[in-house]
């Protein structure tokens, strides 16, 4: 019952994260839904939620998983020495793993990482890249030292 239980939010999971790599697959679409009208929003919540702590809180939650990463496969590696792992319990921690990945992925696009999908800057601001030589550098450089 656990393990069709757990096939059936690894199905879930999977769709939903596929759900968001094709909807994020389309710049413009991400543009004008993600990140003009789902993103500011939720930055705001979480800028209300987390602003107050003077340390990145991601930076938190990645150590901590990292902890619980390292204590579940020195866990493992102790029940393979002593033998007590059998096939289904393998295949079980190796679903729960794939759950993991698929909850921190789809947290990770829907938080922050579609924005990685956007239009780029020159697009945005209507530049069109043109030619430079050593000279427009120059000009630039001493135009940014001052």
């Amino acid at each position: 019952m656990k393990n069709k239980r757990l096939l059936i939010i690894t199905g879930i999971l999977l769709v939903l994260v596929t759900g968001v790599r094709i909807y994020s697959g389309n710049a413009t679409r991400v543009e004008e839904g993600y990140s003009n009208d789902f993103y500011p929003p939720l930055a705001a919540f979480l800028r209300r939620l987390l602003g107050w702590v003077p340390f990145s809180f991601g930076d938190i939650l990645y150590g901590l998983a990292g902890a619980w990463l390292l204590w579940k496969f020195i866990r493992v590696i102790i029940a393979v020495i002593k033998k007590r792992v059998t096939w289904v319990g393998l295949l079980r921690g190796l679903l729960q793993l794939v759950i993991i990945f698929l909850v921190v992925s789809l947290a990770f696009n829907i938080l922050w990482g579609i924005n990685y999908k956007r239009k780029g800057i020159a697009e945005q601001l209507q530049l069109s890249p043109g030619q430079y030589n050593k000279d427009d550098l120059k000009e630039l450089n001493q135009l940014l030292v001052q």
